[in-house]
């Protein structure tokens, strides 16, 4: 029997982006709103960040019980990468929310 290699296709099923942007300004009490010379006793910033989440969907034949393990085994091991990788970027790596951590690290 010939054995048919399928290549994994996946699609794209949706996703959220998010835009923030802030503004912050700092200086010297009081000194800060004299005029002219007020800029010099204090500092502005602006800061943007853009987060986005993408959903893809790959399909997969399962044709056994042996195989059904790893294809469930997989995905969960790539949504814990992923959580880390979040964690990690958002520096609260080992101090996240343990509720958020145990849904995703089961």
């Amino acid at each position: 029997m010939a054995r048919r290699q399928v290549l994994h296709s996946s699609k794209m099923a949706g996703g959220l982006v998010t835009d923030s942007k802030s503004r912050t300004r700092g200086g010297v009490p009081l000194l800060t709103k004299v005029p002219l010379v007020g800029g010099l006793f204090g500092s502005t910033g602006n800061n943007g960040r853009r987060t986005e989440l993408i959903v893809l969907i790959t399909p997969r034949v399962i044709r056994s019980v042996q195989e059904s393990g790893g294809a469930a085994r997989r995905p969960r091991q790539l949504v814990q990468g992923i959580a880390r990788t979040v964690r990690r970027e958002e520096g609260i790596a080992g101090a996240g929310d343990a509720s958020a951590h145990r849904r995703v690290g089961k």
